[in-house]
């Protein structure tokens, strides 16, 4: 080949290069122009009905106004009302919670959270700590025998849980729905992040895996990691740090407790387990549930909220904003909550301090 023809072979390959360079660079800036703009998270937080909207509405409260943040997965936001509590103890709380929700994305969530709030402490549930069914299920007959399959979620890997962050683009895509169809667009952001339902349906039975034992059953390794990074995050900016695991008939055994109970004592964290039923919490398992023991209902919402504004109040000095008038809005919130869901008196919160 001539020194010429080398010269053109050259010159279209920099060329190619510069224009696949270029074509990277402006894909970069597009993404991050709509994942500023279109599909920003805070637009998730107040409008799109998609699975992350309870996770997002966090981004809707006054920065520096939390005091306690609560990470953790469907259970969790079907079980924790933050102004139920703020109601009872005076302080204020927001979930930040999505189906199947993993410590991986919690992590993630809790670095941007902190960005905007200074949380006295936070907390993360366990039941997303755990992928499969419990080893104590017996290889999962009870879930084969309920029909459900018994197969692990998939994992989220850090890589994938940074890019969504970075570029929400990504996890609210679908987004165009909501201005198509208006009745997927919905302002909830008075609940602060509580997944709200009455249904009752009752669960089988007490589960018969929370029986005291011996037994550990290991919690997955990239969940115990992001739980690890978790607390050093905590630790490093003064927040308090805890694990708590809410009610369950059918996702929960000992052999976890023993597990988480084991990670926290190493951590010198502490462990609030509502699952093995500790005295005075007293769920009804034929009202308190609404689908057969797996997520709770307002009614065993309630209870949980209490016990665990009770524990917080107990273990923790936080600031009681009952009375402060800046925070009156926590109040018309729940009272809206109240009104738009037709809660009755009978179950409303009692003031406890």
């Amino acid at each position: 080949m001539s020194d010429t023809n080398t010269k053109k072979v050259n010159k279209k390959t920099i060329i190619s290069i510069v224009k696949v360079i270029a074509f990277l660079l402006a894909l970069v800036v597009i993404l991050q122009l709509l994942s500023k703009t279109f599909f920003a998270k805070e637009r998730t937080g107040q409008y799109a009905d998609t699975k992350y909207y309870y996770s997002m509405i966090y981004t809707n409260e006054k920065p520096d106004t939390i005091q306690v943040g609560l990470f953790g997965n469907s259970d969790l936001y079907s079980a924790f009302c933050p102004t139920g509590m703020f109601y009872q103890y005076g302080y204020t709380g927001t979930v930040v919670a999505a189906p199947r929700q993993t410590a991986a994305e919690s992590y993630w969530y809790l670095n941007d959270f902190i960005q905007n709030q200074n949380p006295e402490l936070v907390i993360f549930e366990c039941d997303m700590l755990y992928k499969s069914v419990p080893d104590d299920f017996e290889n999962g007959d009870y879930y084969k025998k309920k029909g459900m399959p018994v197969i692990p979620f998939l994992n989220d890997d850090s890589l994938k849980n940074k890019i969504e962050r970075d570029y929400p683009v990504f996890l609210f895509h679908d987004r165009w729905k909501q201005y198509l169809i208006p009745i997927l667009t919905k302002d909830e952001a008075y609940t602060h992040g509580y997944y709200f339902n009455k249904h009752v349906e009752t669960a089988a039975q007490r589960s018969p895996y929370i029986e005291p034992n011996d037994k550990l059953e290991p919690i997955d390794e990239d969940e115990e990691l992001y739980i690890r990074m978790a607390c050093e995050l905590c630790e490093d900016n003064g927040i308090e740090f805890m694990l708590m695991s809410v009610p369950s008939a059918n996702t929960w055994s000992y052999s976890r407790h023993n597990a988480v109970q084991a990670l926290c004592d190493e951590l010198g964290i502490k462990f609030l387990d509502m699952s093995i039923e500790p005295e005075g919490l007293n769920i009804n398992y034929k009202k308190d549930f609404r689908d057969e023991g797996n997520h709770l209902n307002y009614y065993g919402a309630k209870k949980t909220t209490e016990y665990a504004g009770k524990f917080i109040y107990e273990n923790y000095n936080l600031t009681n904003n009952r009375y402060n008038e800046d925070y009156s809005q926590w109040i018309d919130d729940l009272n809206r909550l109240y009104e738009e869901k037709g809660v009755v008196e009978s179950l409303h919160f009692k003031t406890m301090v």
